[in-house]
């Protein structure tokens, strides 16, 4: 599966995925807003979530780096294409979604702040509806 593929961005704390467990309302918050956003163009199949440590949303937009490190992998790496891509204004999820063959892949953050502060990031595996 491709999102066994797609590296780890180093600014995820922990750089181990978070277990069902652990934002549990976040984590269905965040898939809720992407199945919206995109409008049944896309399934998920597989999800891994992970956590940005803490920082000001408002002056250090940390998924552009996300974003960034991602596409750079699907680009240079795996010459894969860049298939959709939304960024809704906050508080909404920012999405991206990458294909490769007949694979597709998205990265996105949660629009709204964990209770530490942080935010809620997810790799996702997709098929296209």
């Amino acid at each position: 599966m491709l999102i066994d593929q797609v590296p780890i961005f180093v600014g995820f704390k922990p750089a181990t995925p978070l277990r069902e467990d652990q934002y549990p309302k976040a984590q269905a918050a965040l898939v809720k807003a992407l199945n919206e956003q995109w409008k049944g163009k896309y399934r998920i199949v597989a999800q891994r979530f992970y956590v940005f440590a803490p920082y000001d949303r408002r002056t250090f937009p940390q998924w552009v780096m996300l974003q960034d490190f991602v596409g750079n992998y699907f680009r240079d790496e795996v010459k894969g294409e860049k298939e959709y891509w939304d960024i809704t204004p906050f508080p909404g999820p920012a999405a991206t979604v990458w294909k490769l063959g007949d694979q597709r892949f998205a990265a996105a953050e949660a629009g709204s702040a964990l209770p530490n502060g942080g935010a809620l990031c997810g790799y996702f595996q997709l098929e296209k509806e």
